[in-house]
C-alpha cells in the first residue's frame, strides 16, 4: 500500500494531498503502532510510526499519488500493550488533523477531527 510518513521531501511531487493528514496523540499514553487500511479490505499497512509516538507528538501521514479509497480505517497499538483502538470509515479527504484523546474515567479513546 503506497503510504509514507513525513518527512519525505523528495517524494512531494508524487503525493496525494487529498488524503494526507496529521495524527496527534493527546491520549496521555505512548503509541507504538499506527496502521491504515482502505475500509473495503482487512489488509493493514505497515507500521507508519518508526518510533513510539509519545503524548503531545504529531505524525504527518502522506499518501502516494493514485491512492483512491474514499474511506479508511485507522488502527492504533499502544506501547503499554492495551487493546488496540480502531476507527472505521474515516473519510480522510475531509480530515486534515486527527486528534486522539483518552478519558480515564470512561476508559474510552476518542478522536476529534479538523
Amino acid at each position: 500500500m503506497p503510504i509514507w510518513c513525513e518527512p519525505a521531501p523528495d517524494l512531494d511531487r508524487n503525493r496525494n494531498d487529498d488524503l494526507d493528514f496529521s495524527l496527534v496523540n493527546k491520549t496521555g499514553y505512548g503509541i507504538k503502532g499506527v496502521y491504515l487500511a482502505p475500509h473495503s479490505t482487512d489488509r493493514w499497512s505497515h507500521n507508519l510510526s518508526s518510533k513510539p509516538l509519545e503524548n503531545g507528538e504529531t505524525l504527518n501521514i502522506s499518501f502516494a499519488e493514485g491512492v483512491k479509497a474514499a474511506k479508511w480505517d485507522i488502527k492504533i497499538v499502544w506501547v503499554d500493550e492495551g487493546a488496540p483502538v480502531v476507527w472505521m470509515n474515516c473519510k480522510l479527504s475531509e480530515i486534515s488533523k486527527f486528534i486522539m484523546h483518552y478519558n480515564r474515567d470512561t476508559d474510552e479513546t476518542t478522536a476529534d477531527t479538523e
